[in-house]
């Protein structure tokens, strides 16, 4: 049985998600943030201005959404890798990176709106959906807003076990409890995603990437996870769901298929949560051999 610690864990880095939750009241957001320099911005469905790059000018485009608290430059080892034959879309959502943070309600529908809202500005019209943990899970949300575009969706660390669902009240507990003396929780909560022998290199980054953001933000955002429910999730993608997870978490293959349509998983071994960091080449091979399929 899932101990208090790893639920926590679990539902932080969105392996999965339970349903239903009551609003909490918004806080004050924080100022827009200003694009870099080489990225583009469009609005939102809500008007919050989205950030992205565009590498590559190939005929199937890659759309990357990356994993909460974290950007669209968690992706490096993939842009130079696949711009070559693809076009290579990388964004930040809203509330991380170079995007707008001043969203007035945060949900589910906004983040996959944020990804839909890139794709039709940039009018592609054969799009492969890659999102990791949080992302990947935004991935299958968006997918169905953009019929007849998109031709496959690759979650990375997100879909586990569909039917894993943490009641509303104890996700509100471990939340709360997150909230006091975040800076000092955040080095543990980055420290478990990781496993034995991974750099100390990308451990010391992930950590500070997570400690250095606001705390209020990122917890505004994490109490949106409850209204999730992913079987529907995965019953409303009608494209083949191809995941990549690593070897070190239980994945539920038996379950998710009730659910999806189209679904299968390949393994990355011996990486913990940051699978296209951690082992990039073995990364690389699974997302080519699954473009192949997906494209065929």
């Amino acid at each position: 049985m899932l101990d208090r610690s790893r639920a926590l864990l679990l539902a932080l880095v969105c392996a999965t998600a339970c349903g239903g939750s009551p609003d909490t009241p918004d806080e004050p957001a924080p100022p827009v943030a200003t694009p870099a320099a080489g990225t583009n911005q469009v609005a939102s469905a809500d008007g919050v201005p989205i950030s992205y790059s565009v590498e590559g000018t190939g005929p199937t485009a890659l759309v990357f959404i990356h994993d909460w608290a974290a950007d669209r430059g968690y992706w490096e080892h993939q842009v130079d890798v696949f711009a070559p034959d693809y076009t290579v879309v990388t964004l930040d959502l809203a509330g991380h990176g170079r995007s707008g943070a001043t969203r007035e309600r945060w949900s589910w529908d906004a983040y996959a709106d944020d990804v839909a809202a890139v794709v039709n500005a940039l009018d592609l019209d054969r799009v492969v959906l890659v999102g990791h943990s949080m992302g990947g899970l935004v991935a299958l949300l968006a997918a169905p807003k953009l019929p007849g575009r998109v031709i496959g969706v690759v979650p990375v660390q997100a879909v586990l076990n569909a039917e894993f669902m943490l009641p509303p009240e104890a996700w509100k507990n471990q939340i709360d409890t997150f909230s006091v003396e975040y800076g000092a929780k955040c080095a543990t909560l980055a420290a478990t995603r990781f496993v034995a022998g991974s750099d100390p290199e990308l451990v010391q980054r992930v950590t500070a990437d997570i400690c250095a953001k606001e705390p209020d933000l990122l917890l505004r955002q994490l109490r949106i996870f409850p209204e999730l429910n992913q079987p529907e999730a995965l019953a409303g993608v009608d494209v083949p769901i191809r995941s990549i997870n690593s070897d070190k978490s239980v994945t539920k293959e038996d379950v998710n298929k009730k659910y999806a349509k189209d679904i299968e998983t390949r393994y990355v071994y011996g990486v913990g949560h940051y699978v296209m960091l951690e082992n990039p080449t073995s990364f690389n091979e699974k997302l080519a051999e699954i473009l192949v399929e997906v494209q065929s």
